[in-house]
């Protein structure tokens, strides 16, 4: 499930004081946690509406490639 080549890439910017960010149009909810273990500075993802019964609903905001571009031209 987990690209070596990506994660030791990942590892190496760190190490050398790189901001690292993941930008994904996966799921928030998953996206975080994927985050918060690899410790990067930032992230963003797609994000879901919840329900009344706390189940996850529709897109409320796409991250798709556009989404991320602009995303990463804020960053700079």
């Amino acid at each position: 499930m987990l690209n070596p080549s990506v994660a030791g890439r990942l590892k190496e910017a760190q190490a050398l004081g790189h901001y690292t960010v993941i930008l994904s149009s996966s799921p928030s909810f998953l996206v975080k946690n994927i985050a918060k273990r690899f410790g990067v500075n930032e992230w963003g993802a797609t994000e879901y509406s919840v329900t009344k019964d706390q189940t996850v609903g529709t897109v409320s905001k796409q991250m798709d490639g556009d989404d991320k571009a602009r995303y990463v031209a804020e960053l700079m």
